[in-house]
């Protein structure tokens, strides 16, 4: 049998150990840990020389690594299929949609549940050198939710990760809070008005609204809450961009939301999937239940704007 990648044990740890009744927090720490097994798989084919708090100091300067959303789960997730270790199942989800029904196949391994770093010293259990490997681990995981934190200081602040679809690609996801009863269908037709300062307006139901961008240094779309536009706006100078959203809508816990819509922009048709939360850890790990291939990740304004030069005018 194949040797596994630490990324691809502790998938398979993360699968038997995380139950569909799991919340939120205790998720995304679980779902976390596919960064510290990731860093650990590349280390493997490191040149020598470097530290390991340096080589963990590069991988957060790494943009393809960390900040810019590395594919974590799913390429591991088609490996484990072809090592005949996962069943997979895709299923329709929501008309639009595609969600995953995985099933490990045997050996399982024991597991801890819901302990991010039990998870992933059962991916080093097998490892010759698990003392200096479990260093590296709580070393990573400390830098980590350091980096998380530090950056989510902004008070009303929230962050979003969002990926557009052209068809015919059916956007792929996987996790336990996909419920569907627990999605809320909503119908919208939105003006937005787009200039050249990126400023973000919308127009909805007969009111205009702005929702101001804060700019963090981080390639992740940051919002304070949307509010009315108080003051008179000459809405000549900017390009009015009508859009339609079949929106579904699901509340999670600590004030995230999951937001699935098919939107219809100029005769065209576009499927988008988002997360959004005011905490960073959360954000990273649902955003790791989005499969990207296939779509853009993108905010919506920067998605208009191109979509404003491409189509031409309303």
């Amino acid at each position: 049998m194949s040797p596994l990648t630490y990324k691809e044990a502790y998938i398979l740890a993360l699968l038997q150990g995380v139950n569909h009744d799991i919340k939120l927090k205790p998720l995304s720490m679980a779902l976390l840990g596919l960064y510290a097994c990731d860093f650990l798989d590349l280390v493997q084919t490191k040149q020598e020389g470097l530290t390991d708090d340096a080589r963990i100091d590069d991988y957060f300067l790494m943009p393809g690594d960390f900040w810019n959303g590395k594919d974590l789960l799913f390429p591991a997730l088609k490996k484990l299929q072809t090592l005949k270790r996962l069943e997979c199942q895709p299923q329709k989800f929501l008309k639009y949609f595609s969600l995953l029904h995985l099933k490990p196949s045997p050996p399982f391994p024991s597991f801890h549940k819901h302990k991010m770093d039990h998870l992933i010293l059962q991916a080093l259990e097998n490892s010759p050198n698990l003392p200096h490997l479990k260093k590296i681990v709580e070393v990573f995981n400390a830098k980590l939710f350091h980096l998380l934190t530090h950056f989510s200081h902004t008070a009303h602040a929230h962050y979003e990760i969002r990926f557009f679809y052209p068809p015919p690609t059916t956007p792929q996801l996987y996790g336990p809070v996909f419920h569907l009863s627990s999605f809320h269908l909503s119908h919208e037709k939105d003006t937005y008005f787009l200039n050249d300062e990126g400023l973000n307006l919308k127009m909805r139901s007969g009111a205009l609204y702005v929702k101001p961008t804060l700019h963090n240094g981080l390639p992740i779309s940051c919002f304070m809450q949307k509010e009315t536009a108080d003051t008179p706006l000459d809405l000549q100078t900017y390009t009015p961009i009508q859009v339609s959203k079949e929106r579904y809508i699901q509340q999670l816990d600590h004030g995230s939301k999951i937001e699935l819509s098919l939107i219809h922009l100029q005769g065209q048709k576009w499927t988008t999937v988002s997360v959004e939360s005011p905490h960073l850890d959360i954000l990273f790990a649902l955003s790791l239940l989005i499969n990207p291939e296939g779509g853009e990740k993108l905010s919506y304004s920067e998605f208009l704007h191109a979509r404003k030069y491409q189509l031409g005018p309303s």
